[in-house]
This record gives C-alpha cells, sequence and structure tokens, in this order.
C-alpha cells in the first residue's frame, strides 16, 4: 500500500514486530496512532478499546488510542473485540489476511486474498475499500458490508441477500 501523508506531526517508533505511526492533526488535539506489522510470520491481533495485542506473542503493542491496524506480507489475524463500539481502519496485506470488525464503524482495505467479517453489532456500519489492480468478489451478505468501494480490477459485489441498505 502506498500511503500520502505529511511527515510534519508523525511519530514513528518500533513495536512488537512492526512500526507505529502517531499523526497528530494540524487544527486540534485528534490524533490518530497506527500498527503497521512487519513480522516475518503470520500473527494474530486483537483490539478492544484502542489496546492491540499480539495475541501470537501476548505482548501488549499499544497501550491505547490505536485506530488502524495494517497487515503485512504474511498471514495475518486481526480481530477487533465484538464488543468494541470504536471506529477502525483495518488494512490486508499482500499474505492471505483476515479481518474482522467490532460493533462501532469498521473501514477495511482489502485485496483479493483479504477474508473480512464485519462487525454485527446494533450501530455497526462496515464500508470495503478495494486496493490493486485485481479484481475481488464481495458476497456483501456473507461479510455484512454495507458499502463497498471497488477498485480498478473489474470486482463481483454481490449484495443479493443483504436486508440492509447498501451502497455500492
Amino acid at each position: 500500500m502506498n500511503f500520502q501523508n505529511d511527515s510534519i506531526g508523525n511519530i514513528v517508533s518500533s513495536g512488537s514486530g512492526g512500526e507505529i505511526v502517531t499523526s497528530l492533526s494540524e487544527g486540534g488535539p485528534t490524533k490518530a496512532t497506527t500498527f503497521v506489522a512487519e513480522n516475518t510470520s503470520g500473527h494474530s491481533y486483537t483490539i478492544q478499546n484502542g489496546k492491540l495485542t499480539d495475541t501470537t506473542t501476548g505482548q501488549v503493542v499499544v497501550t491505547s488510542g490505536v485506530t488502524a491496524a495494517l497487515s503485512s506480507n504474511q498471514n495475518d489475524v486481526i480481530t477487533v473485540a465484538a464488543s468494541d463500539t470504536g471506529t477502525y481502519w483495518l488494512g490486508g496485506g499482500p499474505g492471505a489476511d483476515t479481518l474482522t470488525g467490532g460493533s462501532g464503524t469498521n473501514v477495511f482495505l482489502i485485496n483479493p486474498t483479504t477474508v473480512v467479517h464485519g462487525g454485527t453489532g446494533a450501530n455497526s456500519f462496515n464500508i470495503a475499500k478495494v486496493v490493486g489492480t485485481q479484481g475481488v468478489a464481495i458476497d456483501m451478505a456473507k461479510t455484512n458490508l454495507q458499502e463497498v468501494i471497488g477498485g480498478s480490477g473489474g470486482d463481483i459485489i454481490n449484495a443479493s441477500g443483504t436486508t440492509w441498505n447498501v451502497f455500492i
């Protein structure tokens, strides 16, 4: 993934198996904390109320305030606790990653090898953005997605079977 940002106001530090990027906003106190996994093998991560834990090693990677977790080129699993009503960005890397959202707003960055499970809480809203040039097939009912933004690879987006409003 190629992120573009203004490095002024960003603090980058090493975490357990990756990099932690804390971005400070230009106009106020809001900050965003992103973990980018860089392990040499697949790991499982859990987010619970802004705390990111590497469940493979048992280490707490970010103690509070995490807003995004991006996987490596391994087969990572990133899961937001089902009871967590926060807003998170979860990104699948080139590995066969599994991303599971919580009860809040979940934004997934996906590719053809990403498995997505949107959150199912009463206030859950799940958005998937397809990245890359390869097409993906997405079943919105099975993945519990409310919105899908297609990529440039001829995606197949199936909304049949949904019982909620969808945006494609």
